[in-house]
């Protein structure tokens, strides 16, 4: 029998015969495409052999080996591709960065790591238990019956609170407890800690009480670098074993060098052990809390390389975790248009489950094509089975990644599948297309329109000054969001990288929105006319008003600050769409004190606060001395400062945190619930918060000067988040634009949110009240452990906007247009660190779905039906009541005024309407003159009596016009099933509408 040529021989004479032709691989020719195969996949092997293409089969070992090359391989199969064997994980990333194509089969791929252990691949979860059974090098570093506790301290955002750490027997055992009481944002404890050399796990005995989940423990190493884990809890005693790799790096208060790219915890470092709770780890509600600790120790647990870590630095740029990227049930699943990989197949009806295969193009490197979609029974667009991520520059240059999304084995064994395959390779060795997307992108940075003679009414104050009206008097209602750039082209990208056509979508996509406004971010855009003119096209064709904010601080000299805004206001003066400029997004005493104005140095530096107060315990030296030492980046300090220098900022930032602290909780920071009016001064910082206020005042006054030297009719203010927004100094800005972050974590919570609009008011009652930025994040965790949907999170937006809307307020805008998907955050964004990429990825209207728009998130469509309420009645402000609600935040809303009735919740009822939602829902109704229009956010069943809607419409019968799974009438009710978004319009029978006619005209 002949012995068959092994992997390696083969790759050997394939290598051989490429030197020889001294060439490339044929451009269309499947003989010369060479597929390997990790696993089997019989219909698809015999499919790809009777289209002429050549078959290896591969296995994890090779990858291992490294023998996996471009040379040898023209495209990998992973017929199963969600686990990869992180030893492989080297080999198959130089794969992909020589260009080689990919297909993966399955789901999510290379999603889970798996490490070889005893013969088998086994998940982190999975093999975890065994090996920390396998340990034997534990040295026990703190014994809690017999420790010390006086050397330790609490670190914790209100002081007032009396938490404890104490010894005590518990059940039998000496252990320290720690009592945490009136929890609000983070409350821990800390005590020295040194590690035996060489180990590379932390050890916990310990318990919970029976309302807390996690315990947050972080290591500080001897250089000051921050760690963190949350560890899972029990209302039993049990031992916790945390990985040094489960550690996340802390920028806040760390040095400048740590944590980058491969750079984790070092136990053979630690100095200290912190151990308690932190809202930003893990959400709990205000409340009290104990956790019981026996023992603290360290370990050596003999780990396979890479074991806890991630597959890859950066996260390959497919597929995604989020629950509204699933799709399961009954599907159509049909070609896509408008893509020239696969055409003509029959659409297959089959039960599927899964995950989009989607990818996320890299800014001018990659593009995405939708090729198979999932669509429901009402043909609405659920993800797609499989899609295409081609590479024409950029780290993965010339590779093709074919993606399947369905997780079904029967898919796989369909035509539609095979055929997509087949069809799709060939248009993947075709090399022209590189070179065809990367002129398309290069073209479209040329393109720039011309300024517009724009319709636009200008917006001016009021009379009075309390409001924002435009050129004819009429109230301007901001219904606004924050544009920083497309899903791929983000912050200073989307300035440096400004592409007409993209910016153009996102215009489109904020109209259909019912946006009428933008606080735009044009980093480095302040003198660039033809992008500037580009711009005002834009918001002249879509009806959109600007609020310019140019982020470009710290500057180091005041005039630098001036010659910026006033090249930006030349640019925009006498423009009807700009609203006026924002000086800067959350400001901070540190960097504002950094500025040097009219060349000396802010008030707050001559007041020298760091000797001042070093012995009234103003502010935390300890913090300040090692912060300034170590220059850790936040708080922002400009680059040109001293130590002396930075010490008194940094004292400065203290003292204002920590004496705001008495009355603002931190959890409560950016709604300044606490305060209603002006901040209260003790005498004793009277001296400390006038040179603040000055500080400020020349800050502003510098920037102001300079813009209304071009602009003389341009509005200022100034985006804060903390309360600084309280200070004097803050009177000579035209409008209130505060930023408003209160976690969504309970009832209580969403009040204390919508109120801050009334704190604002009581201490600027003579100004327009707006926020700049607010928002509800669907990568939000909630205390009981859920992470915040799309549907109630469409609920709590709605209720900031309609609070304003009703107690006279001057609007919102949230932020922002577009998600940011963590996989582009993690390939541009490094500065963001890992443990806050989900929650800052979701706050957009719009989340990426593969298509160039995205898929509109619920509260889009409430915000089309406000605006168009709006435009057609104006009538007055309407009632607001924020109720306790079946949400995951605990509250809803009702909302009536002339002709209109929203609620927010899922489930309702009174006298007239019922509502049954899927989700969290804004049902909203609207009447218009004989028509009703009616609206859920969610798929929803509504009942209407009919009395009801007689009394709106007149006496008679009804039918509902729109798209809708049904109405119908059951015994002196109108049943109205409504899909997500779908407005219907419901109008007498034609019938009842002719002889009304005719009635009137005899």
């Amino acid at each position: 029998m002949k012995r068959p040529i092994s992997l390696a021989g083969r790759r050997a004479i394939l290598a051989g015969l490429f030197l020889l032709t001294g060439c490339g691989w044929g451009q269309n020719s499947a003989a010369d495409y060479t597929i390997g195969i990790i696993g089997s996949s019989p219909s698809l092997e015999q499919a790809l052999g009777e289209a002429g293409y050549p078959i290896q089969q591969i296995s994890y070992q090779d990858f291992a080996d490294g023998s996996v090359t471009v040379h040898q391989i023209s495209c990998l199969v992973f017929v199963s591709s969600e686990r990869f064997p992180y030893s492989g994980r080297n080999c198959l990333m130089q794969f992909l960065r020589d260009g080689g194509d990919l297909i993966t089969m399955g789901g999510y791929a290379f999603k889970t790591p798996v490490y070889a252990h005893r013969g088998k691949l086994y998940s982190q979860n999975e093999l975890l238990r065994t090996l920390v059974e396998d340990a034997t090098d534990r040295h026990i570093v703190i014994d809690f019956s017999q420790a010390d506790l006086s050397g330790w301290s609490r670190d914790c955002d209100n002081i007032k609170s009396p938490s404890t750490l104490s010894k005590v027997n518990k059940e039998g055992f000496e252990c320290a407890q720690m009592d945490i009481r009136n929890f609000s944002r983070w409350d821990t404890f800390r005590g020295p800690f040194v590690s035996q050399p060489g180990q590379n796990a932390l050890t916990l005995r310990i318990k919970g009480s029976d309302n807390l989940r996690k315990v947050v423990v972080e290591i500080r190493e001897s250089d000051g670098s921050r760690w963190v884990a949350a560890a899972d809890l029990s209302t039993q005693w049990q031992d916790i074993v945390i990985l040094q790799t489960d550690f996340q790096f802390l920028p806040d208060g760390s040095p400048s060098g740590r944590g980058k790219s491969g750079d984790i915890l070092s136990l053979d470092r630690a100095a200290y052990l912190q151990m308690g709770m932190s809202y930003d780890y893990s959400a709990h509600k205000i409340g009290d809390y104990q956790i019981w600790i026996q023992q603290a120790g360290t370990a050596r647990v003999q780990t396979p390389e890479g074991f806890g870590l991630p597959l890859f630095d950066k996260m390959l740029p497919i597929f995604s975790d989020q629950p509204y990227h699933r799709f399961a049930g009954t599907s159509r699943l049909c070609v896509c248009p408008d893509q020239s990989f696969v055409s003509e197949l029959p659409t297959k009806t089959l039960s599927v489950s899964g995950v989009s295969a989607i990818g996320f193009p890299y800014i001018d490197q990659s593009q995405y094509f939708g090729i198979v979609e999932v669509l429901d029974d009402f043909d609405r667009l659920r993800g797609f089975a499989a899609g295409i991520l081609v590479h024409y520059n950029g780290p993965y240059k010339e590779g093709r990644w074919l993606l399947f999304g369905v997780e079904n084995e029967e898919f796989y064994s369909t035509e539609l599948f095979t055929q997509t395959v087949l069809r799709s390779l060939k248009k993947m060795q075709d090399r022209s297309l590189s070179a065809s997307l990367a002129e398309a992108a290069a073209q479209a940075r040329k393109k720039f329109m011309p300024r517009p003679k724009s319709s636009l009414r200008s917006l001016r104050l009021s009379p009075d000054g309390r409001h924002l009206q435009d050129s004819d008097g009429k109230p301007f209602f901001m219904l606004g969001v924050n544009y920083i750039g497309s899903f791929d082209c983000k912050t200073s990208h989307a300035s440096k990288d400004f592409v007409f056509d993209k910016w153009e979508t996102d215009f489109r996509k904020a109209r259909r929105a019912g946006i009428n406004c933008m606080r735009l971010w044009i980093e480095e855009m302040n003198a660039d006319k033809k992008k500037m003119d580009s711009i005002l096209y834009l918001a002249d064709k879509y009806g959109i008003y600007l609020l310019l904010h140019p982020t470009a601080h710290p500057k180091e000299k005041g005039q630098d600050l001036a010659d910026l805004f006033s090249s930006l206001a030349q640019l925009a003066s006498g423009e009807p769409a700009i609203i006026g400029y924002d000086l800067m997004n959350e400001p901070y005493i540190t960097t504002l004190g950094s500025v040097r104005i009219d060349g000396r140095a802010s008030d707050i530096l001559s007041h020298g606060p760091y000797s001042r107060y070093a012995e009234k315990d103003f502010y935390d030296k300890e913090w300040v001395d090692m912060t300034a030492k170590i220059r850790t980046g936040w708080p922002p300090l400009g680059d040109w400062i001293s130590r002396q220098e930075a010490k008194d900022l940094l004292a400065a930032y203290s003292a204002v945190l920590r004496y705001s602290g008495r009355f603002i909780a931190a959890k409560d920071y950016s709604c300044l619930f606490g305060i209603d009016g002006a901040l209260p001064v003790d005498p004793v910082y009277a001296e400390f918060f006038m040179s603040v206020d000055h500080t400020i005042s020349d800050w502003i006054r510098v920037q102001k000067q300079a813009i209304r030297s071009q602009d003389p009719d341009g509005l200022v203010t100034v985006g804060y988040n903390t309360a600084l927004a309280l200070m004097p100094a803050n009177e000579s800005l035209d409008f209130v634009s505060h930023h408003l972050y209160q976690p969504p974590s309970s009832f209580v919570d969403m009040q204390k949110a919508v109120t801050t609009f009334d704190r604002l008011h009581s201490r600027w009652p003579e100004k327009p009240i707006t926020l700049g930025e607010f928002g509800y994040s669907c990568g939000t965790q909630l205390p009981d452990g859920s992470i915040l949907d799309i549907h109630n999170s469409a609920v709590g937006e709605m209720i900031l906007y309609l609070y304003a809307l009703a107690n006279g307020f001057d609007g919102a805008m949230s932020w922002m247009v577009s998600d940011w998907p963590v996989a582009l955050m993690d390939y541009s964004a490094p500065w963001i660190g890992k443990s806050r990429q989900a929650y800052e990825a979701g706050f957009g209207l719009y989340a990426y779905d593969g298509t160039l728009e995205g898929r509109a998130k619920p509260v889009v469509y409430a915000m089309r039906f406000l605006r168009d309420y709006l435009d057609t009645l104006p009538s007055g402000p309407g009632v607001f009541r924020l109720v306790n609600a079946d949400t995951q935040t605990g509250a809803g809303y009702i909302y009536e005024n002339e002709g209109a009735f929203f609620v927010g919740m899922k489930t309702f009822q009174n006298d007239n309407i019922s509502l049954n939602a899927s989700a969290a829902s804004n049902l909203m109704l609207c009447r218009i003159g004989k028509e009703l229009r009616i609206l859920s956010t969610a798929d929803a069943v509504v009942s209407l009596k009919q009395t009801y809607l007689e009394n709106i419409l007149g006496p008679g019968e009804f039918r509902a016009e729109g798209v809708k799974k049904s109405f119908r009438r059951i015994s002196g009710e109108y049943i109205l099933e409504l899909l997500e978004g779908q407005t219907c319009t419901i109008i007498k029978n034609a019938m009842e509408k002719k002889n009304e006619i005719d009635t009137v005209q005899k």
